[in-house]
């Protein structure tokens, strides 16, 4: 915490970080547990998938690349071929041997600070808040907006993949109306995102009525304030969505204007 003053302006400055460091040492009789994440010398909730290089432009794309684990088509997700049955790559995507690390869930930082000043009749107060250093999987109807019962917004159909526009990084891969495109739905690193962030959460800006004033009025203390919450986040996620809340829907921002009045 730091405090200081310069004449009739106050300040306090506190701030908190921790950092955690994990591996996993040993399972029990397995060097690896997929479902929970567990790996053997590496963090807790790590994720394990394929490395994607993008989407396929065309057919000569598909039929120069590697076999994919599902019949891939243009606009499908390509998946890096990284090893095989010899311990090099072997011109077929496998789940054996190609998928690995990719990221982990498990955050690394966490970190927030306050701020309160005062000047004369005026105060200041700021809070903010993060968290840094893991990833999270963009998943479920939001994630993959193609699917069969997803809620398809417009951006989404905009930043997609089209035989017009072959974008091998496109947000989203090709539009399908009713079955395949399996290949969205594996894990991998197409669909991993930073999930860090540090987001305002609380700004408060607020003026006390003189004492000289307020005595006349009968009241010991008066104070009007306005706030507001989630002014800001900055964070590499998905535009408009929440990286606390990890939704596809964007962080409330509200405002409030309130009296403080003690008698």
């Amino acid at each position: 915490m730091h405090q200081n003053s310069f004449g009739d302006f106050t300040y306090i400055i506190s701030t908190n970080f921790s950092y955690v460091k994990n591996t996993v040492k040993e399972l029990a009789n397995v060097e690896r547990d997929i479902n929970s994440g567990l790996f053997v010398g590496h963090s807790l909730e790590s994720i394990y998938g394929y490395i994607a290089d993008g989407l396929f432009i065309d057919e000569a794309d598909v039929a120069n690349s590697a076999t994919q684990p599902r019949t891939a088509k243009p606009g499908d997700i390509k998946f890096r071929d990284i090893s095989g049955p010899e311990g090099v790559p072997d011109g077929k995507v496998d789940a054996d041997y190609d998928r690995t690390i990719i990221g982990n869930t498990f955050p690394k930082f966490t970190y927030g600070g306050n701020l309160n000043a005062q000047y004369k009749s005026f105060d200041l107060s700021v809070q903010m808040s993060g968290i840094a250093g893991y990833q999270q999987m963009i998943g479920g109807y939001e994630g993959h907006a193609f699917y069969h019962g997803s809620s398809i917004q417009q951006w989404m159909v905009d930043n997609r993949w089209t035989k017009e526009n072959p974008n091998p990084n496109a947000t989203y891969p090709r539009l399908l109306i009713l079955g395949g495109g399996e290949q969205q739905f594996y894990t991998s690193t197409y669909n991993i995102v930073d999930a860090s962030f540090l987001r305002i959460n609380n700004v408060q800006l607020g003026y006390s009525i003189p004492q000289v004033l307020t005595s006349k009025l009968g009241i010991s203390s008066l104070r009007f304030y306005i706030g507001v919450k989630n002014l800001l986040t900055f964070d590499h996620f998905r535009e408009g969505w929440d990286p606390e809340l990890r939704t596809g829907y964007p962080p409330v921002k509200y405002s409030n204007i309130g009296v403080n009045i003690n008698f």
